[in-house]
């Protein structure tokens, strides 16, 4: 039982020591791992796990507490002296923990090194001074005026989807496999999203979702708004097929619902950015942006307050703390710019439209 243990801990330090002198040769992890290795990996998940109609986390996280919770009652009974009980506890503890790290980076969590995405697409990132996401969020609110009117039955009244959960996942799955692949990244598997329950189980942590590297698998709320659905699952797909920050699988989303020819899938996937740079309007202009949102159509209104309103109806939960440690996990993976990854995608996807003006008018 000891043995087993320091295979374990043996694993995690190697993986650790791995990670960290892999951090400034981002080429060996995208070239061995992450176009390598993690090629295999994506389909053993998916042609395994994926044809299964549920989320394999909630079986995940029972099985690593329950075997916890027993193997600790065992060390208990056979060392009831507190001191060798004790020793026994943390050195399982240690082990279990490292077990968790071993499977988190070899599964999916060696991404985190991978050369990022605006290098490899070739993106010149600069940030924008105001006017610059002022005239991007014009952009966007003109385009996404004539997507919603270009959707069949949309009235004033706040949209919902018109295709069931499964239905839009194969769609994504299609859209986003096909930009990765333009783009020149390779793609393997058939990334699996659900819906994950209870509601507001990721919304009171100002989160929509989450991708699970034990599993392979990608989980929404099941408290989202389904307008929120199309970006938020192509997101959580991105992460599938290899792509760790959280500004680049926003980048990602957008591009894929962007090449949609459903107008709704199109014009759901790009309000998710639009909020993105409406919110810096209404930051620095909180009175003229009171204007401009007024001014929207009332179909848009209606669709930005049925969003707002589901929100509400799941506050936040300890936000401090929740920032305090996303913050630094992320930065433990290398992101170094923390939370602030999320923002992000504004310089990606101006900067890909910059590139591809052409080409996707």
């Amino acid at each position: 039982m000891t043995k087993g243990r320091l295979v374990w801990i043996g694993l995690g330090v190697f993986t650790f020591f791995l990670r960290w002198s892999l951090n400034n040769r981002p080429q060996w992890i995208e070239d061995y791992y992450s176009r390598g290795l993690f090629q295999f990996i994506r389909p053993v998940i998916d042609y395994t796990l994926g044809w299964f109609p549920f989320p394999w986390i909630y079986v995940c996280i029972a099985f690593l507490l329950a075997y916890a919770a027993f193997s600790i009652r065992r060390i208990w009974r056979v060392y009831p002296q507190w001191k060798t009980g004790l020793w026994h506890t943390i050195w399982f503890v240690a082990a279990w923990m490292a077990g968790i790290l071993v499977l988190f980076m070899w599964m999916w969590g060696f991404n985190y090194g991978r050369i990022p995405v605006e290098r490899q697409l070739g993106l010149e990132l600069r940030q924008p001074v105001y006017k610059d996401i002022k005239q991007a969020l014009e952009e966007e609110t003109s385009d996404l005026i004539a997507l919603r009117a270009r959707i069949p039955g949309a009235s004033q009244n706040a949209l919902d989807l018109h295709l069931t959960k499964v239905e839009l996942e194969n769609l994504l799955r299609i859209l986003l496999t096909r930009v990765l692949e333009q783009h020149g990244y390779p793609v393997s598997g058939r990334m699996r999203v659900f819906t994950l329950y209870p509601k507001g189980i990721f919304l009171r942590f100002s989160s929509a979702g989450l991708y699970f590297p034990l599993t392979g698998q990608g989980q929404i709320d099941a408290g989202l708004h389904t307008l929120q659905w199309p970006h938020t699952m192509a997101h959580e797909m991105a992460h599938g097929y290899g792509i760790a920050e959280e500004g680049a699988c926003n980048f990602w989303g957008y591009v894929a619902c962007r090449q949609s020819t459903d107008p709704a899938i199109a014009y759901m996937g790009r309000l998710s950015y639009w909020r993105s740079l409406a919110i810096y309007f209404k930051i620095k202009e909180p009175d003229a942006y009171a204007l401009f949102r007024a001014g929207l159509p009332p179909g848009m209104i209606a669709d930005l307050e049925a969003i707002n309103k589901n929100l509400l109806a799941y506050p936040d939960i300890a936000p401090k703390i929740r920032d305090h440690t996303y913050d630094a996990y992320l930065k433990s993976q290398g992101l170094h710019d923390g939370m602030a990854n999320y923002d992000k995608d504004i310089l990606m996807v101006e900067a890909w439209k910059k590139k591809n003006q052409n080409a996707y008018q």
